[in-house]
């Protein structure tokens, strides 16, 4: 039962509708100026994030490959399309009979692509100095799918000598 107010009519305490919708209007307006900003912030730490992903699995390569004395592999885990790769993960396995898989990492979020520029080999083979073999660059593109929510990412240069120079970039379709 509900209470009851002398100051009000029909001595009922509670909402008019209009008051209702005057505070869902408050909380509404707000909330639709900032989830699009928050899904573009979210889209920029997720290719953030994969970048960061991608040169350590790039660095462990390189150190495997010194550390055991064995040659080692970088590449996709899967076949991905052009321009994204690494879609489906990727993994650095030694270049042995066995194909050894020493560490393999997750498909991407489908906010992100991480594929090859033009004339880089996949995948990079690392030798037992740490160096590439052959001793070529390669460049990778991390950038969002959606080039509408943000346009920022990263070129990766893993040069012959097995580094990675990360540099930021304007992706572009």
């Amino acid at each position: 039962m509900a209470r009851q107010h002398p100051g009000h009519r029909n001595g009922i305490v509670g909402f008019t509708i209009v008051e209702l919708m005057t505070v869902i209007s408050v909380v509404a307006i707000p909330t639709n100026v900032a989830v699009p900003g928050l899904r573009s912030l979210s889209a920029s730490n997720q290719v953030t994030a994969s970048k960061s992903a991608f040169v350590a699995a790039m660095s462990l390569a390189r150190a495997e490959a010194a550390r055991q004395g064995q040659v080692v592999v970088f590449e996709p885990q899967a076949a991905g399309t052009t321009g994204n790769e690494y879609a489906k993960g990727w993994q650095v396995r030694l270049d042995d009979a066995s194909h050894t898989v020493l560490r393999s990492y997750e498909a991407l979020p489908d906010t992100v692509k991480i594929g090859t520029e033009a004339g880089s080999e996949t995948p990079a083979t690392f030798a037992t100095t740490g160096y590439l073999n052959p001793a070529a660059q390669h460049r990778y593109r991390v950038c969002p799918a959606d080039l509408g929510s943000s346009t920022a990412g990263y070129e990766l240069t893993l040069t012959p000598s097995g580094t990675v120079d990360v540099e930021s970039l304007t992706c572009s379709s």
